[in-house]
C-alpha cells in the first residue's frame, strides 16, 4: 500500500533531510526495575502492529513528491541494547540519537534499551521520525506498549493486536 505524503509530513520530511535530523522525536523513559528485553520485544511488535503508520517508510518520488510505503516487517526495526558504563549515558544517547537521521527507505523508528543491571533500572529510547508521529500519537503507542508488556509479564496473556489505530 502507497499513498502521497501529505504537507505537514512533506515538511517533516524535508526538515528531517536538510537540517540533519532536526525533526526526530526521541522519548526516553526511566524505569525502577529492569526490563526483559524479550518480553519488551513482543510489547513493542504487537503496538508496531495496531499502527499503520510504525510499518511505513518513505520514498521520493519525481513525478509525486515523496509517499509512504507500509512495507516495514518488525525485524527490520533496530533494537539496540546497550549496557550503562556511565552516570549521564543515558543523556549523551539521547543526543546522538537525535542526530541519527533514518534510513527513511528501510525503517521510520527504532528503540534503544540502556540497562544497569548493578543498580537495576534501565532506560527505554523510542525514537521517531517527527513524518510519523506527533504527541498523542506516541502516548498513545507508549501506554499500548505498557498494557502490552505488563499483560505479558504477569498474565503470559495476548494483547489484543487486531485494529488498526
Amino acid at each position: 500500500m502507497t499513498r502521497k505524503l501529505g504537507y505537514w509530513e512533506t515538511i517533516k520530511t524535508l526538515m528531517h533531510d536538510l537540517f540533519a535530523g532536526n525533526d526526530i522525536t526521541v522519548i526516553a523513559l526511566h524505569f525502577k526495575g529492569m526490563i526483559q528485553s524479550g518480553l519488551c520485544k513482543r510489547a513493542l511488535q504487537l503496538s508496531f502492529e495496531r499502527h499503520p503508520l510504525l510499518r511505513a517508510t518513505i520514498h521520493q518520488d519525481n513525478t509525486d513528491g515523496y509517499q509512504f510505503q507500509l512495507n516495514v516487517d518488525f525485524a527490520a526495526i533496530p533494537f539496540t541494547i546497550i549496557q550503562q558504563t556511565y552516570p549521564e549515558q543515558s543523556i549523551s544517547l539521547i543526543e546522538a540519537e537525535m542526530k541519527s537521521l533514518f534510513p527513511k527507505e528501510k525503517y521510520l523508528w527504532r528503540v534503544t534499551l540502556l540497562e544497569n543491571t548493578p543498580k537495576q533500572e534501565c532506560y527505554l529510547l523510542l525514537t521517531f521520525h517527527h513524518a510519523i508521529s506527533d504527541a498523542t500519537a506516541i502516548f498513545y503507542f507508549i501506554h499500548e506498549t505498557l498494557t502490552a508488556y505488563s499483560a505479558l509479564e504477569k498474565q503470559g496473556t495476548q494483547f489484543n493486536s487486531s485494529p488498526d489505530c
